[in-house]
This record gives C-alpha cells, sequence and structure tokens, in this order.
C-alpha cells in the first residue's frame, strides 16, 4: 500500500525547491513528477515507466526494484553492472570531480567559517571528445555528501535520446524521482520548471568551460584538503581523494566528459527535429541564439591577489566577455570571422586601484568577509557553450545560413549576453517552422525583419548587416577588429577600465538576480558600481540604462 502523498496545490514555485515539498513518501517507489505537466509526485506506474525509460539507471536498478539510497551506492551499483561481459557502456569508468565556489579562499586562524560550497560530480562511462563517435558517460551524478542528502542524477536515454534526469526527494532523500528528459527542456509546459529551471536547455551544466575553471580543482587552482575541517568525513572519503589525485581535474570534466555531453545532446536534438518532420516550435531555438537563457562563468588567468602572479604583471581580460568568441571565432564551429585573437591587457596598478574605488569584496553571504577580488582575477558571465552550439547545429540543417547567423550576432555585438536589443529580433520568428521548409527561412526571415525597421531600433541595425550583402564576412570582420583594438587601447586608463568594469558588475548582477544557477555568495565578488543595467559601446565606452 502506497501512502498518499500530499499534492502541491500551489504551481507558482517552478524550481527544484518543490521536490522537498512532499516529506513522508514511502521508498522503494520510482515517481514520477514534471513540473509544469504533473501536479504532484505519483508513483510511477511500472509498465508506463518501462515504455518510457531507456537509460541504464532506470531499466537495470530502479526498474527491477534496486533502489540506492545514497550517490555512493550509486556508484557501486554501476560499477556491479559493468561486470556483465555483455556491456559496452563501462558504467565502472568513473572519473570524480569536486568544485566549490570557497574553494580557493585560504583556511588561516583568521578567515573563519566560510560557506564553501564544495560538491561532487561524478562521470560514468566512456571518455567524450569532439568527434560525435566519442560521445562521453551514459550517468553523472552530482551530491554535496555522497553518503546522505540529495543526489542528482543524468542518464542518457538510448532509445529516445537526451538525458533522464533524476533525484532524491522527501524527508530522508532515499526516494527517487524521474524529473523529466531533455526534451522536456524545450516544451512549452515543462520549460524553465523544476530541473530545467537550470538546466535551461536539457543539457549537463558546468558553469566554468573554459580555463582557469575558477572553483573547480585544477591544474591551475588545486583544492587543498584543508579547506574541510580536520573532523568532516569527507575529507577521507574516496570521492574527494579520488577527485584531488586527478591533478588535470577541470580539464578532463570540460574536454571529457560536459562539451561532449552537451554536443550530444545538441546534435540529437537536431537530428530529431529532422527525423520527426513535425512543426517545430521556435522559441528554444532562436532565444538561444538572440537572447541569454543562460551563461557560463570566465576569468582573468592572473590572480585576484597580485603578490601570486609576477611583478606589475597585467591583467589579461577574457576576450569572451567582450564578444561571442565562440561565434566568431574559427574554432568549435565558429564563423571564422575573427583573423586571430589579440590580447587585451589592463595594467596591474589600474586594474588593484579600480577595485580599491568600487570597493570590490567577497562575501559568503553570512560570517566572511574579505577587501579584494576572488582567486582568478576578472571573473564574468559570457555566452554560454550550449547556446554557440544551438547556433552550430541550426546552421548544419540549413535552418540558419551563415550570413544570417552572422547578422543576428552582430547585432549589438559588444553586448554578447544580456542585450538590450538583439532578443528584440525574436518578435519576427514566426512561433512554429515546418522543418521541411527550413531552406526557406534565413531569407524570409531577414525580410520580415529589414521590412520592420525603423530608425533606430535593433532592426534598422539589422537591417544594415545584411544590407551588406556578399561581403558580410569581410566587413563584419573588420568591425571586430576595430572593436578589439578600442577596448585594447580604452583599457590602459583609468577612466576607459572604469567603464569596461562597470559593464562587467552589470553582467554578473544581471546573472545572480535572474539565473538560479547563480547559487551562492562567493560566485562573484560585490561591489558599489551603480545598479542599473550598464551596457557596452563599440566605441568601447559603458552607458547606464535607466531601469
Amino acid at each position: 500500500m502506497v501512502a498518499e502523498i500530499p499534492v502541491i496545490k500551489d504551481d507558482t514555485d517552478r524550481s527544484c525547491s518543490v521536490f522537498n515539498s512532499s516529506d513522508a513518501v514511502p521508498t522503494d517507489v520510482l515517481y514520477r513528477f514534471r513540473v509544469g505537466i504533473d501536479d504532484h509526485p505519483e508513483p510511477f506506474d511500472p509498465a508506463e515507466a518501462a515504455a518510457t525509460l531507456g537509460d541504464a539507471f532506470a531499466r537495470d536498478l530502479l526498474l527491477k526494484g534496486v533502489f540506492p539510497t545514497s550517490g555512493a551506492q550509486v556508484l557501486t551499483l554501476l560499477a556491479d553492472l559493468a561486470k556483465d561481459g555483455g556491456r559496452t557502456d563501462h558504467l565502472d569508468h568513473q572519473q570524480f570531480f569536486v568544485l566549490g565556489e570557497g574553494s580557493q579562499i585560504p583556511v588561516t586562524p583568521a578567515t573563519g567559517p566560510v560557506v564553501r560550497a564544495l560538491r561532487f560530480l561524478v562521470a560514468c562511462g566512456p571518455d567524450g571528445g569532439p568527434d560525435p563517435s566519442t560521445p562521453g558517460p551514459d550517468i553523472l551524478v552530482s551530491a554535496f555528501n555522497p553518503e546522505a542528502g540529495t543526489t542528482e542524477l543524468m542518464a542518457w536515454d538510448h532509445d529516445k535520446g537526451g538525458f533522464n534526469f533524476y533525484r532524491t526527494f522527501g524527508e530522508t532523500d532515499t526516494a527517487w524521482v524521474f524529473a523529466g528528459n531533455s526534451r522536456d527542456a524545450l516544451a512549452a509546459a515543462t520549460r524553465a520548471r523544476g530541473p530545467f529551471e537550470s538546466h535551461r536547455g536539457g543539457n549537463v551544466l558546468m558553469k566554468e568551460l573554459r580555463a582557469p575553471w575558477i572553483h573547480w580543482h585544477s591544474i591551475d587552482a588545486a583544492v587543498d584538503q584543508n579547506v574541510l575541517a580536520a573532523n568532516n568525513p569527507i575529507r577521507t572519503h574516496p570521492w574527494f581523494l579520488a577527485a584531488l589525485a586527478n591533478k588535470r581535474g577541470a580539464l578532463d570534466c570540460e574536454t571529457k566528459v560536459v562539451r561532449p555531453s552537451i554536443d550530444r545532446w545538441v546534435r540529437t536534438h537536431f537530428d530529431a527535429l529532422i527525423a520527426e518532420g513535425t512543426p517545430t516550435n521556435t522559441e528554444p531555438i532562436f532565444t538561444a541564439v538572440l537572447d541569454t537563457p543562460t551563461v557560463n562563468i570566465t576569468c582573468s588567468h592572473q590572480h585576484g591577489d597580485p603578490t601570486l602572479d609576477k611583478d606589475d604583471e597585467p591583467v589579461e581580460l577574457p576576450l569572451s566577455f567582450f564578444l561571442d568568441l565562440d561565434g566568431f571565432g574559427a574554432d568549435r564551429g565558429g564563423l571564422g570571422l575573427l583573423t586571430g585573437e589579440p590580447t587585451v591587457s589592463v595594467p596591474r596598478d589600474v586594474y588593484d586601484a579600480t577595485l580599491t574605488a568600487f570597493h570590490v569584496h567577497l562575501s559568503d553571504g553570512f560570517d566572511f568577509h574579505r577587501q579584494g577580488d576572488t582567486f582568478f582575477a576578472f571573473a564574468v558571465p559570457e555566452r554560454a557553450y550550449e547556446d554557440h552550439r544551438t547556433v552550430v547545429e541550426a546552421r548544419r540543417i540549413g535552418l540558419l545560413s551563415d550570413r544570417l547567423a552572422a547578422a543576428f550576432l552582430m547585432t549589438d555585438f559588444p553586448n554578447p549576453i544580456f542585450s538590450t536589443r538583439r532578443p528584440a529580433l525574436l518578435a519576427h520568428i514566426p512561433a512554429e517552422l515546418n522543418i521541411a521548409e527550413r531552406e526557406q527561412f534565413p531569407d524570409a526571415v531577414a525580410a520580415a525583419i529589414v521590412a520592420a525597421a525603423s530608425p533606430g531600433s535593433p532592426e534598422e541595425e539589422f537591417a544594415e548587416l545584411w544590407g551588406v550583402g556578399d561581403d558580410w564576412r569581410e566587413v563584419f570582420g573588420k568591425r571586430l577588429t576595430d572593436y578589439l583594438a578600442a577596448v585594447a587601447h580604452a583599457v590602459q586608463t583609468p577612466s576607459g577600465f572604469h567603464d569596461i568594469y562597470r559593464v562587467a558588475v552589470s553582467r554578473r548582477k544581471q546573472m545572480v538576480d535572474t539565473m538560479p544557477i547563480a547559487e551562492f555568495g562567493l560566485l562573484f565578488p560585490v561591489s558599489d558600481v551603480e545598479p542599473n543595467p550598464v551596457v557596452l559601446h563599440a566605441d568601447a565606452t559603458g552607458h547606464s540604462l535607466t531601469l
């Protein structure tokens, strides 16, 4: 007899916290709760679950009545599955990674308590790579504590594609719930709800996807065992020791796990659009192209503390802050409009003086406060890799021509994220598209935007870009080169870099205020810069917008 589960009557809460709304739930039962479709968690009918779930975690464990009670037990059971000689998913190949926003705060008597938010990611399955034939691990496990508390799990569905999202829930976090598939991240009813509030595209989430991976154990910033108290059992746990033993850490996670997993799902999604041939909801695709549904984080290779670098070494600012580096670059399927990657560096004294002028400091939101920057300097949000891959795949299937993609991305290009202009072009994208007619789409959409142009509007900016015609590569490339030259010149002076730093603070604030992936206080430094949004212009000046 299954105990009655309280119905969640208020559907205004779309976040993952809704999974904690039911406390007294029986264990050893697989529940289903797709926020936006299901009113409340309910036991998943075994026959329906078997027809719905095509991943190893469900088929070989949950649907056979095997319910692990912790992340550690999940890994043990997956490794046991691998003993079957007929399997090819190699779930006993397990890689451990650790991160934490407070992982680089030195441990000293004066430091006091710090909300370090250390947590683990474990990848189970073969390494991935840039070749689609090496798609990466099938199962990913995330937990703060390997032995207790909430465990989150993503498992690749070999029948319908995409990742199936699972997590423990209930008072003791020992019941399991199926929370949806990657496809649900793109469906109107479930978009931005439940796990897809954070996993906006249905993808694996690793915020830092570019060296030096500011919050991850890595070759650039090793996590010290002493960030945990001497009596903390995690210090000697096999997960923690295995993560610290891998000196490459975040590099392996980025290149062998996360980027391949993102590539795998985005390519699968676009392949399915072609294969299914049904009317396509354009909103998730073109929001990723023209707006900022999510972000990654990047930073300088120099440290926030100047004593950790060579004397007077300038702070090299990440180019992806200034423009869509992946989109305009030649790597990772970009358009190849950048002929090189110039260095944009601010003198160290100018950088440090700006931090002082803006009262930049660290705070975990509780007891820890310290003047100065994060471990690596100039931590800022950048355009998300998964959104870039959406552009790449849309170009691959002919939904976007290279020229249309370039004109879209060049509209308000100094603001690759949180643009106040580029999203206006979404109004001219039809809500549904017959994918079989995709070859006519680029010219038709461009014509609609050009027809709507009015003085000073984003449409007018797009129309001018579109009107360049066949010379668009050379013209756009020169604009980008000239812009980066203006930026490189501006940051040499205090006033010029002040403008750049104001934009950085504005983008940090927009991420923290609007995105649930900004979970912990030490993600970014805080400062006294004005609260209004600040946008960057092509002359490298920052301009405040009135709220």
